[in-house]
């Protein structure tokens, strides 16, 4: 892992227990230890997940090159430019009708222009 031989590490043990000491130096090769099992942990773990991940890859069916959909007959005629119904005519606006205007009925008491005078009305 870090390609260190036997004279390597008994020099890094020797340098070990002068800077930590002898009560101290099974603590620290424990703590060392345990970093260790947890780093290759976490190596492992990587690894296992990096090849299943490659294997789920592998296992996939080759389907060659990804090509747009083939394109179905109904597609091909959905396509083309299909005649548009022509617009029914608008209606014409039929005119408005407006009643008469009623004799006396502009409210001065005079008739409205252009219209015959009313009937007399009979008193009984």
């Amino acid at each position: 892992m870090f390609n260190v031989g036997g004279g390597e590490v008994l020099v890094i043990l020797l340098v070990a227990l002068l800077v930590l000491g002898p009560n101290k130096l099974p603590e620290a090769a424990r703590q060392v230890g345990q970093a260790m099992g947890h780093v290759r942990r976490l190596s492992s773990g990587f690894q296992r997940e990096l090849r299943e991940a490659m294997d789920d890859v592998d296992h996939e069916p080759d389907r060659g090159p990804r090509l747009p959909p083939a394109v179905t007959a109904q597609e091909v005629d959905e396509s083309q430019p299909q005649p548009q119904p022509e617009p029914e005519p608008e209606p014409e606006p039929r005119p408005v009708r407006r009643p008469a205007p009623r004799a006396g009925a502009s409210g001065n008491g005079e008739d409205a222009p252009g219209l015959p005078p009313p009937p007399p009305r009979a008193t009984s």
